[in-house]
């Protein structure tokens, strides 16, 4: 299976599969919390083992919605955070702070305990190893320190230089840890909106686009997340940093002075519909025109109209190819009994020439795919899910069928090829010349869509708006345009 894929900006094809699910509760006020949770999943769900590399750090929990600092500790070799196993609480008095709750730990250990200090609902208190539950307690180590978390999820912050190193990647505002789902630990990243923006819109759009291509993300992303966090689609955080929401790579993989400069100047901007603000939906490129929300999810939405591209200059073009043998397999896969597959036909299309009915015929039936079900069809392949539905097929191998007479002494004769015209004995017995063309079937041996385009088509169009961007529109022109009728305040 060969696949030919021409993406200029490999980020933007993270924005093209995002799984928006579309709904008729789809607006939100326009509140902007004062701090998100994002949950950081692509890297920190459901580890053993979670790696702090600052060398010293503010230990606290949240209390109303404000972070309490508990203590601040320092490690050379920096901190690690994990499950805690059994560990009970030795019972007595509160201390004060950190510093009475080691002393008395070091108290415990010189009588032969194994003790450590541990934070109960914000008390100090002291605890001992290999007795008790585990109970979801939590860990944090460093080189000569060892805190037990009961009853609260630690959060982490550096006071001095703004950002926890996690791994390979920093983060800006507060680390949290939790054992949310399960006896593993996950991270959580509490930050103010436009500090989570300024790692979103360099993961969505390439930092070296024209600025007004980058506000229009920015506002775009905005009022995305705020409308995604009404939506509680988590229930431990607002947004995780995946595909699945806004792509989040913290603050120092990819942020840049350009993004950060479109965040900025577009602060508290969003769009809005009839005064609620609008769910934002983008994607890569249309391939030369956007598409009705109706098209591709289930409601119609009056924001959510199609229209032709401007200056889309750098729309990818792609093949995908696919042989029967491969697609009896995925028509398998889906569930689909239709046997072995013999062809595949577009059946039907919108007014935007995307694909929204795709029939693929088999020995035994017809499995018919709608709307997105086309991508998706095709994602257990070697070629996963299409890059979009703006396509066309063309097929490969047809068979060909020969043709028979019945010769004069009743044997049945393939008749050559290149015979042109024979002459048969009609019904009337009169001998007639009759003109020969070569008889096919529509069967194909391999089907390659050529299509144009990246993603699900709806909202704004990411080359769309660099190209319209270059032309001198200005963020607010590139907005309205993509999302009919809508307000950007």
């Amino acid at each position: 299976m060969k696949k030919k894929l021409s993406i200029l900006f490999a980020l933007c094809l993270l924005a093209s599969f995002l799984p928006f699910k579309i709904s008729e509760s789809f607006a939100a006020s326009a509140d902007i919390p004062n701090r998100l949770r994002i949950g950081l999943e692509s890297k920190y769900k459901e580890v053993s083992e979670i790696k702090i590399n600052n060398k010293t750090i503010a230990i606290g929990y949240e209390q109303n919605g404000a972070f309490v600092q508990a203590c601040e500790i320092s490690s050379e070799t920096g901190f690690s955070v994990a499950a805690a196993g059994a560990w009970l609480d030795a019972g007595g008095a509160d201390y004060l702070n950190y510093n009475e709750a080691v002393a008395a730990s070091e108290s415990y250990k010189a009588e032969g305990k194994n003790a450590a200090v541990g934070l109960n609902g914000g008390k100090w208190r002291v605890y001992f190893s290999g007795e008790g539950s585990d109970a979801g307690k939590i860990a944090l180590s460093g080189a000569s320190s060892l805190i037990i978390f009961d009853g609260i999820n630690p959060q982490i912050k550096d006071n001095v230089h703004l950002s926890i190193y996690l791994g390979e990647r920093n983060y800006r505002g507060i680390i949290e840890f939790g054992r949310y789902s399960g006896q593993k630990i996950s991270a959580v990243n509490l930050v103010s909106m436009d500090e989570y923006l300024y790692g979103v819109v360099p993961s969505e759009m390439p930092s070296s686009w024209h600025s007004e291509a980058l506000k229009a993300q920015s506002v775009a992303a905005r009022s995305y997340a705020v409308t995604s966090v009404d939506q509680g689609k988590h229930p431990n955080f607002d947004l995780c940093d995946t595909i699945h929401c806004q792509v989040y790579l913290g603050s120092g993989v990819n942020e840049s002075e350009s993004t950060k400069q479109a965040v900025d100047a577009t602060s508290g901007t969003m769009v809005y519909y009839g005064g609620k603000v609008i769910n934002a939906v983008f994607f890569a490129s249309s391939g030369g025109m956007t598409e009705d929300s109706e098209n591709v999810w289930a409601y119609e939405l009056p924001y959510f109209r199609g229209v032709k591209e401007i200056n889309e200059t750098t729309a990818p073009q792609w093949t995908q190819s696919f042989t029967t043998s491969e697609l009896t397999e995925l028509a398998a896969k889906s569930g689909a009994d239709i046997g072995t597959v013999t062809d595949m036909k577009i059946t039907k299309t919108g007014n935007t020439g995307r694909v929204l009915e795709l029939s693929i015929m088999g020995s035994k039936g017809v499995k018919t795919l709608e709307k997105e079900a086309v991508r998706t069809f095709f994602a257990p392949s070697a070629e996963g899910s299409l890059i979009s539905r703006s396509f066309t097929i063309n097929y490969g191998s047809t068979v060909s069928s020969a043709v028979y007479a019945i010769a004069a002494e009743g044997e049945v004769v393939e008749i050559p090829s290149e015979t042109q015209t024979v002459s048969v004995i009609g019904a009337n017995g009169v001998i007639e010349p009759v003109q020969l063309s070569t008889v096919s079937t529509s069967n194909s041996e391999s089907f390659t869509i050529v299509g144009a385009g990246n993603g699900h088509g709806v909202g704004l169009s990411q080359h769309g708006a660099k190209g319209m961007a270059e032309l001198g529109y200005s963020y607010i022109d590139i907005l309205k345009y993509y999302y009919t009728g809508v307000e950007v305040k």
